[in-house]
């Protein structure tokens, strides 16, 4: 036999496997089959089967290693960029290192010759690139990650051979209109699902326009034009029974009942909804399952009908936690607990209900719903890699870097740990109900690791905001819990939070001079309403003392300086308790429950003071940051707290990205006094300034950190906006969380521009009471009240939030 004959063997092979379910026994087929290929130096045979092992990766569920798959096969058609196959194969985890071209096929049974000559058609291919982007792109959507699905599919448009492609262009189409409305751009969603809808009938894949029709169904009702989206989805379902795709059928349904549900078509939704979770395909889509069990509660909640309304929301949950698994990183699950949360929410509605008909259970099933679904996708990064490092001198690990937006396609990445494509179940599902749902009980039952250490509870204040209201939950250190539901929705919260916040100054560019000229009668009477509505309701369930408070803010919130809000006493709420803020009490507790890294007086800082500041990019030109000599200070004055043997102190030139990320994962103490800014519409993107070299631009962006392992007992940012980014249901997306993803058990950062000179004497004051034997929230507390007594205006105390442990 041939080594192409035992190439297509082995593909024959595959398919078999493929038909009975065997999917590893399919992927290692095809790896064996990419092996030989290689050996024989034939490029577009080896990108051939790479399409057919990503395929295969997406049947198996492994989306993130099936765009590895795809991605290497568009390097073996590229002279230029060809990777070492092998080396590729071993990056995927699943090739037998001993591997013996000579040993391993003898016995491989012979072809039929119909395989030999479809594996020839796929070599000589012309489209075979263009393939291959798309079902990169696909592969990004199912991430989802839209950012770099929008990359491959243009790419794929703009091959040269997509001219004569006409069915691939209308697929390439629809794959960017799918992306553009993942992105929340309906606009250009719109135009992309209305071109691919007319390719695909010029090409004659008339079934095939079904996914365009139903997606511009989608957009209309996300428009308001509730009765045109009802017409194209009854205009896709015929297309979807034709096609024989069972699966699309049911989301189809699913979209067609919320559009008569917003109609006020009740009956006619429920009848849909129902017909949608009749289909036997919709066992094996957790997504359309999940849509049509929510569509039924809501039904429910209009007819007055609580329990069901409870029933059949509870379940869509369930269903939407095991979808949600499936996702293999950070940004597609931030993504992904929008759509929980909009479940939740209309749950908090159900309970907030019952609340008011009497029932005494409704707040305390309201703080659990909230916090068992809230932070999910920090916790994962969290759980899925080793937070924990034994000794600092071991070896150094190397974290896949996750794509980040406006990046090029990445290079195929190493098998080590790779954060945000870790799996990790959020929350228990009772093996009865999971045998119900067709799910798995094995896998249902599965346990979110337990936190090594017991930690005492501490008291919180949990919020939830709602789009016509917010919930306010008092809980004590004993887990009583008491609850008051505040007249503002969203966008007044949001409202509220501008205004207190323009009263402070604190809304100045970051290349602005701090602003502190607010009016003093407006702040403080803000303040004052602030506490009135946001603190006062529940806090005398908790009252003062001398334990730290946990604030689990939501939604706007997180910008709000709760330290600053001020009692009817004339106290500001810093006064009364220590500040903790985290995105949910999971996170806390987690990071709690783990031993420090090191005690105060042996811990290793690393301390970095005005660098040479890098080019930016900045509102369609580049600027150059100015230097910070208050900066310079501060770090001098924080690094004379250690002795030299236990410190690192980089400044100007030398306190550059990569010396920042090499010495970092030595050191327990990470302090950084620089400038930094937020980027909500790009959260990944915030960094902070470090000097540029010939290694790197000087911008520690969140991706950055995220590859990052962190023995850091604390980092502190004492830079501009440092707590701030993409404000979500998951909390604040930007460096803070990055840190805590990274390994950092807590995070000082800032909530606006902060002033250099004040800034330094505040850290001074909080390195002095921390290291002298204060936990980090009373230290914290402590500099805010004497820092006070300097400077009177919040604008220069309030500024600084620790999240994490205390």
């Amino acid at each position: 036999m041939t080594a192409f004959q035992t190439i297509a063997a082995l593909d024959e092979q595959a398919r078999a496997a493929l038909e009975n379910g065997d999917h590893e026994r399919a992927k290692q087929a095809y790896l064996d089959a990419i092996a030989l290929a290689a050996e024989m130096d034939r490029p577009a045979l080896v990108a051939a089967l790479f399409l057919r092992l990503g395929r295969t990766l997406e049947l198996a569920g492994e989306v993130q290693d099936a765009v590895i798959a795809y991605e290497s096969g568009m390097r073996a058609l590229d002279e230029e960029e060809r990777q070492e196959v092998r080396d590729a194969l071993e990056r995927l985890g699943l090739m037998v290192k001993g591997y013996d071209p000579g040993g391993r096929f003898r016995d491989a049974p012979m072809p039929a010759p119909q395989t030999e000559t479809d594996l020839l058609q796929a070599e000589k291919d012309p489209a075979l690139a263009i393939r291959l982007l798309i079902s990169i792109g696909n592969a990004y959507l199912r991430q989802p990650q839209p950012g770099p699905a929008i990359e491959a599919y243009e790419a794929a448009l703009a091959h040269p051979g997509m001219a004569d492609e006409p069915l691939l262009q209308a697929q390439a189409t629809l794959g960017l209109a799918l992306a553009w409305h993942q992105q929340g751009d309906l606009a250009k969603a719109q135009r992309a699902a209305e071109e691919a809808l007319a390719r695909f009938q010029n090409a004659g894949g008339k079934a095939d326009s079904r996914h365009a029709l139903s997606l511009l169904a989608d957009i209309l009702a996300q428009q308001g034009r509730l009765d045109e989206a009802v017409a194209r989805f009854e205009e896709a379902l015929p297309l979807y029974q034709l096609a024989q795709d069972p699966r699309g059928e049911a989301k189809t349904l699913a979209g067609l009942g919320e559009a008569l549900l917003a109609l006020g078509r009740i009956d006619d939704a429920q009848s849909v909804f129902l017909h949608a979770l009749a289909i036997p395909a919709i066992q094996d889509d957790l997504a359309s399952q999940w849509r049509a069990e929510r569509g039924l509660g809501r039904c429910a909640m209009v007819r007055g009908q609580w329990d069901e309304a409870a029933r059949r929301l509870e379940r869509s949950l369930i269903l939407i936690q095991s979808h949600r698994r499936d996702l293999r990183t950070d940004q597609g699950r931030v993504a992904f607990s929008e759509s929980v949360r909009a479940i939740r929410d209309a749950l908090v509605q159900v309970h907030l209900q019952r609340a008011q008909m009497g029932a005494n259970d409704a707040f305390p099933r309201i703080l659990e719903l909230v916090e068992t679904h809230r932070g999910q996708a920090l916790l994962d990064l969290m759980r899925g890699r080793v937070r924990r490092r034994a000794h600092l001198t071991s070896p150094k690990e190397e974290p896949d870097a996750t794509p980040g937006p406006n990046l090029p396609l990445p290079e195929v990445s190493d098998r080590g740990f790779n954060m945000t494509s870790q799996m990790a179940m959020s929350a228990p599902i009772d093996a009865e109900m999971a045998h119900s749902l067709g799910i798995d009980p094995a896998r249902a039952q599965e346990q979110p690791p337990q936190p090594p250490m017991q930690v005492d509870p501490l008291p919180r204040l949990v919020y939830h905001v709602l789009p016509d209201r917010t919930v306010i939950l008092g809980v004590t250190a004993s887990g009583q819990v008491t609850g008051f539901v505040l007249p503002l929705g969203e966008e007044a919260i949001a409202q509220r939070v501008r205004e207190v916040r323009q009263a402070l100054g604190t809304l100045a560019a970051p290349s602005s001079p701090p602003d502190a000229s607010g009016n003093a009668q407006d702040f403080h009477r803000l303040l004052s309403a602030c506490y009135d509505d946001f603190i006062a309701p529940v806090f005398a369930a908790i009252g003062p003392g001398p334990q730290p408070l946990v604030i689990e803010p939501d939604r706007a919130l997180w910008l709000l300086p709760f330290a600053a809000l001020l009692a009817p006493t004339g106290e500001h709420l810093i006064d009364q308790r220590p500040l903790i803020f985290t995105p949910s009490s999971q996170v806390l507790d987690d990071i709690r429950g783990e031993p420090p890294y090191a005690a105060t007086d042996a811990l290793r800082a690393l301390i970095v003071g005005n660098p040479a500041m890098p080019e930016i990019p900045w509102q369609g030109r580049t600027i150059t940051l100015k230097p910070l000599v208050g900066a310079l200070i501060e770090a001098d004055a924080v690094a004379k707290q250690f002795p030299p043997e236990r410190r690192t102190l980089l400044t100007g030139k030398a306190a550059t990205e990569k010396a920042v990320r090499e010495l970092a994962p030595e050191h327990t103490l990470l302090h950084l006094a620089t400038h930094g800014l937020a980027r909500d519409d790009a959260p990944l993107d915030s960094f902070v300034a470090l000097a540029p070299d010939d290694a790197g631009d000087g911008l520690l962006t969140a991706w950055n950190v995220m590859d990052l392992s962190l023995p850091a007992e604390l980092v502190v940012l004492s830079a501009c906006q440092t707590g701030l980014g993409y404000v979500s249901g998951e909390g604040v997306i930007g460096l803070s969380r990055a840190f805590l993803a990274a390994g950092a058990r807590s995070v000082l950062v800032s909530l606006w521009n902060v002033d250099d000179v004040s800034t330094g004497a505040f850290m001074r004051l909080f390195y002095r009471a921390w290291l002298t034997g204060e936990s980090k929230a009373v230290a914290l507390q402590q500099a805010m009240q004497i820092m006070r007594q300097v400077e009177a205006h919040p604008r220069y105390w309030a500024a600084f939030i620790l999240m994490g442990a205390s």
